[in-house]
């Protein structure tokens, strides 16, 4: 005679393994943003990357690779992944750096708040997008400023405006 007893078994896990949120991508690179005092939502912030921090399957020469990175914040609390906007205010394919200035839609103060990049989809056009990325945006390159650039300085008696005249 045989007598099987089945006991249940608890087991706490902080490890947690987010979903593949864009299938289209071939690779991803998990990475935390830390250090905010407070929590904070849309902040640019720089992300400084290299040959192992983004892994052997990254080339900083092909612009595939280059073209098809979509960085994501990724919500433990509701499995949600959001699309962060980006702008590569470096790049050196000969030393296989770069910097990457991201528009966080969140960071948190108490714990490490994750992120994702993703690469791989050589079909992917570059969403590289200075002015979603930066607060402001004007590249001083045509006679129109950027109309959130044009206010007038209160601290001047007289009041003074900004304009831009020119352009290529």
């Amino acid at each position: 005679m045989f007598i099987i007893l089945l006991l249940p078994t608890i087991v706490n896990a902080t490890i947690y393994t987010p979903y593949w949120h864009d299938t289209t991508q071939t690779f991803r690179v998990p990475f935390n943003i830390s250090g905010a005092t407070t929590d904070l939502d849309n902040v640019t912030t720089t992300l400084n990357i290299n040959a192992a921090f983004m892994g052997p399957n990254f080339d900083f020469n092909d612009v595939n690779d280059i073209d098809s990175i979509r960085i994501y914040y990724y919500n433990q609390s509701n499995n949600n992944y959001t699309l962060a906007s980006h702008y590569a205010t470096t790049w050196n394919a000969v030393a296989s750096t770069g910097t990457l200035q991201i528009k966080a839609p969140f960071l948190n103060a108490s714990i490490n708040t994750p992120y994702m990049i993703y690469f791989g989809d050589s079909s992917k056009l570059n969403v590289e997008d200075y002015c979603k990325t930066y607060l402001y945006c004007d590249f001083f390159d045509d006679a129109s400023m950027d109309a959130r650039l044009n206010t007038v300085d209160t601290d001047s008696v007289a009041g003074t405006a900004f304009s831009e005249s020119g352009g290529p």
